[in-house]
């Protein structure tokens, strides 16, 4: 939403705009429809699907729909068994585990020992106490290497 936010053409609908492009960003085009079976007519394939990308199963469906690996009445018939079973409130499997962006914390840790970051910042962004952050960074290997 932040991205198309005044970027859409009037007579777009800007939710399904979002959708498609949070598709396109998430499963690009060429290796999603690599990975898609075209034959597949088990639900297992959404299940791998969902797991493989870290999407919802209704997320595999509508990009499969967007990217045209399924024809309309397909699409239609796969919605009607996912709400014949239930699945468009709660997919079968454990949810997608959510991300650890450890990367962010690395840029946040070094920002503070570099000094462009208060430790009070630091500590509230990491959810970690002010003085469990000074002790671990504070940490000074050569004098406690007994040298």
């Amino acid at each position: 939403h932040l991205v198309l936010e005044s970027r859409l053409a009037l007579q777009l609908d800007e939710e399904r705009a979002c959708h498609r492009f949070a598709g396109a960003f998430l499963a690009p085009s060429s290796s999603f429809a690599d990975r898609f079976a075209r034959d597949a007519t088990n639900p297992f394939s959404f299940y791998l699907l969902k797991h493989e990308w870290g999407l919802s199963m209704r997320a595999c469906l509508y990009r499969c729909s967007d990217l045209g690996l399924m024809s309309q009445p397909e699409v239609r018939r796969w919605w009607a068994r996912f709400r014949k079973r239930g699945w468009v409130k709660r997919e079968p499997g454990e949810p997608i585990a959510r991300e650890n962006p450890t990367q962010v914390l690395r840029l946040l840790v070094d920002a503070y020992v570099a000094g462009r970051l208060a430790s009070d910042l630091v500590a509230t962004l990491l959810d970690v106490p002010p003085d469990v952050l000074d002790q671990i960074v504070d940490f000074d290997l050569e004098s406690d290497s007994g040298a």
